[in-house]
């Protein structure tokens, strides 16, 4: 099933009602790890990705973790020490 709304969303393009969030109501936390990687050239350590996700946490509403199930799993335990 297609869940976007193409129809709709012309429209409040059209009529220029588009209202962008504020990032931090829906953070993508995949995105920013990549920003990071790319800023750096290179992969992230596992207590890099802790900081990156307390700091996005503690200066945002929602983190959205899409695509990093297996990834979280590995800096959690740094995560759990700066707590």
């Amino acid at each position: 099933m297609n869940y976007e709304n193409r129809p709709l969303s012309f429209e409040i393009q059209k009529h220029n009602l588009l209202h962008v969030l504020d990032n931090r109501f829906n953070t993508l936390l995949l995105f920013l790890i990549m920003k990071r990687q790319m800023d750096l050239r290179r992969a992230l350590m596992p207590f890099e990705c802790a900081e990156l996700l307390k700091s996005t946490f503690d200066h945002g509403y929602f983190l959205h973790l899409a695509g990093l199930k297996d990834t979280i799993d590995e800096f959690l335990p740094q995560l759990a020490e700066k707590a």
